[in-house]
């Protein structure tokens, strides 16, 4: 007998396979949802923890930090008792000390060590200061003098100048030291790159021939002479010096120009290719 069921067709006792998966993967999915929103909001629960944390780590570090600024700024504890100053001693030293400036009672955080030793420096005999604290109460000014390189002997001054090797002139005295270039020079500002310029030629100049200068004129120009025995030497203004010294010795090598001799003569270096050497008597133009 025909059952009136078409091949293929399902009987509702044997169920519906497909409507079954889909409820599994459904059910699946949701399992995976619900792991994955345990794990993000794990994730986030740990997040929260950790910025906790920095917060609290920056806080105690903001509290240390003000508490370091308040005592060094404003606590007693902390205060300028006593000014050393080093390097240097007599007047110099205590000329520093008052130059400087340092009140005492001050906290020592507070003292603005670079205006300290620009004030100190304002004594031209001071190469350089070097302001540090020394916690827990005091501030150390160590002093470096400038070393003398000339002696300047000008036009007007009653006493001589002393100047360094950058051409700073920083002291007068009444005597000039034997070991150091006497600079004769004409009334007018002293420019510290013509001072300068006398220690280059001289530093140009071989050591032996260095040794018999005993004096150099500066004009007003700026133009260098000096005498190497009785020879006249017109240097003209400091530059070209290697090249100078160059000529210079070539001429001197020659047997009618004596530095030691008694004739006077004259060498003009002023344009050093082309030497100009007067004084030569008619025997030794032959």
């Amino acid at each position: 007998m025909a059952t009136g069921l078409r091949p293929g067709s399902r009987t509702r006792q044997g169920g519906r396979p497909g409507v079954a998966g889909a409820a599994t993967r459904q059910a699946g999915r949701d399992r995976a949802g619900r792991a994955g929103h345990a794990r993000f909001a794990q994730r986030a629960s740990s997040l929260r923890r950790r910025a906790r944390r920095v917060w609290t780590w920056l806080g105690v570090v903001l509290v240390l930090v003000s508490a370091v600024v308040l005592t060094l700024w404003w606590s007693p504890a902390f205060v300028v008792e006593e000014v050393a100053v080093t390097g240097v001693q007599g007047e110099v030293a205590a000329g520093a000390q008052e130059r400087a400036s340092v009140p005492l009672g001050v906290p020592l955080a507070r003292i603005d060590t670079d205006a300290v030793a620009r004030r100190v420096e304002q004594d031209l005999r001071v190469a350089q200061a070097d302001v540090s604290r020394d916690w827990p109460s005091a501030v150390t000014i160590q002093v470096s003098l400038r070393e003398p390189a000339l002696v300047i002997d000008q036009a007007g001054s009653a006493r001589l100048q002393v100047a360094d090797g950058t051409g700073v002139i920083f002291d007068r005295i009444a005597e000039r030291p034997e070991d150091l270039m006497l600079v004769r020079a004409s009334r007018g500002d002293l420019r510290g790159d013509s001072l300068t310029g006398v220690l280059d030629v001289l530093a140009a100049l071989p050591p032996e021939t260095a040794q018999r200068i005993s004096s150099v004129r500066l004009t007003a120009d700026g133009d260098l002479r000096f005498y190497l025995g009785p020879v006249l030497v017109s240097w003209g203004p400091p530059g070209q010096d290697d090249l100078k010294a160059g000529v210079l010795a070539a001429l001197l090598a020659q047997q009618q120009i004596d530095i030691g001799g008694e004739q006077t003569m004259g060498v003009d270096l002023s344009t050093p290719r082309t030497p100009v050497v007067t004084g030569l008597t008619p025997d030794d133009d032959t």
